[in-house]
């Protein structure tokens, strides 16, 4: 891997302030959370990369350096025109430095859409289940919560993953694996993979449709 750019160009455009001896050669253990995440950035950087996936930037944080990082980031996907991946549970930082949301269960993506009409009017059981839970999301003392659990990489996958947890969950769930399809009339980028879409269809139509589109009669 050729580097492009000098170890200072790089620390300085990661808001690390750098010289030769209190920097380069500070062990990472002497560097604070939010430091060795500027580090982490200053390295993604080193080759001028079109793309920069950020997994899970700021987890282990306070909300202080927490902002910091993530105007940072802001400040060098504009000076270096990147795009930049958000891989995250925080669905602050969704809401907040999103465009476009790919929702994760189970190791398949099950909903898309722009992160406004997300957040607006979200469609899969397990988005739903995600915002609600949200502290402050809904009224009453009681925080909502999914029930069960995540699976298991040796349990034997259902076809819809999340149907062993889901409130709305019926037989073909766990027999057709469910595909992606618009389900919002407003945005045709609106995706999701449930059985219940699409909504202009009865159960059993939206069962075949899926089966269909996805090649088979289930995986």
């Amino acid at each position: 891997m050729r580097l492009i750019e000098s170890p200072g160009r790089i620390l300085e455009g990661s808001s690390i302030r750098y010289t030769e001896t209190e920097t380069v050669r500070t062990f990472a253990s002497e560097f604070s959370g939010g430091m060795r995440q500027r580090a982490v950035i200053a390295m993604a950087l080193a080759c001028e990369p079109e793309v920069l996936i950020c997994d899970e930037p700021t987890t282990a944080l306070d909300v202080t350096i927490q902002a910091q990082i993530l105007e940072l980031l802001a400040e060098i996907q504009e000076d270096r025109d990147l795009a930049i991946m958000f891989i995250t549970h925080d669905m602050g930082v969704i809401a907040n430095v999103t465009d476009k949301v790919n929702v994760m269960y189970a190791g398949e993506i099950i909903e898309t859409a722009e992160v406004e009409r997300l957040f607006e009017n979200p469609k899969h059981p397990y988005t739903r289940g995600l915002l609600e839970s949200i502290p402050g999301s809904q009224s009453g003392e009681q925080l909502r919560t999914i029930d069960g659990n995540v699976p298991t990489p040796t349990e034997s996958a259902t076809d819809c993953r999340f149907a062993p947890r889901c409130p709305k969950a019926f037989e073909e769930c766990t027999q057709i694996h469910p595909e992606l399809v618009p389900v919002d009339g407003e945005d045709e980028d609106h995706v999701a993979a449930c059985l219940l879409y699409p909504e202009d269809r009865s159960t059993a139509k939206a069962v075949e449709y899926h089966q269909r589109k996805g090649g088979g009669d289930g995986r």
